[in-house]
């Protein structure tokens, strides 16, 4: 699900129950937002051909094209790895509280995620639309969740847009 929103503070519900992706808002950023709305509005073909031009949009465009030729359909992870999540999780977080019941199945799916974005490179089961989760992905799922954290300790967990992985 998708929710949109210009308000900088969420409610109670959007905190706990949403992972946030939350744009940065310094002055450079800004400014960037300012000059690309200025030309948008001042020179409509010239946006468009620089937007369809750009080649980190070109990147994410065939790679989610590339995604959806695979064929995934799930991601698993093995044995191990599940019990390795949990107790993982379980030592970083020694004062468990209610939240932590939406929290690790927020890194199960931030795993799964990052599996996903790299099944070139990730082994499949013996069905043809499953992949299987690496120790990379492990990482990078508490590695995601571990950016937003801090975050989190005020009602809610926001990532950064600018993540990346490469595996």
């Amino acid at each position: 699900m998708f929710f949109c929103t210009a308000k900088n503070d969420p409610d109670e519900q959007e905190k706990t129950r949403m992972i946030l992706l939350s744009p940065a808002t310094d002055k450079e950023k800004l400014l960037e937002s300012l000059e690309l709305a200025a030309l948008r509005k001042g020179n409509p073909e010239e946006y468009k051909r620089r937007i369809q031009e750009a080649p980190k949009r070109k990147w994410l465009m065939n790679r989610i094209y590339s995604l959806r030729q695979w064929g995934i359909r799930e991601i698993i992870l093995p044995d191990y790895g599940i019990q390795k999540v949990l107790d993982r999780f379980v030592k970083e977080h020694s004062d468990l509280v209610a939240r932590h019941q939406r929290d690790l199945p927020r890194i199960f799916c931030l795993i799964k995620a990052h599996a996903l974005l790299n099944c070139f490179n990730r082994e499949k089961n013996e069905k043809a639309d499953t992949i299987i989760a690496t120790e990379a992905d492990i990482d990078a799922g508490f590695n995601l969740y571990k950016e937003g954290e801090s975050s989190k300790n005020i009602g809610c967990l926001q990532l950064p847009f600018s993540y990346s992985c490469y595996c």
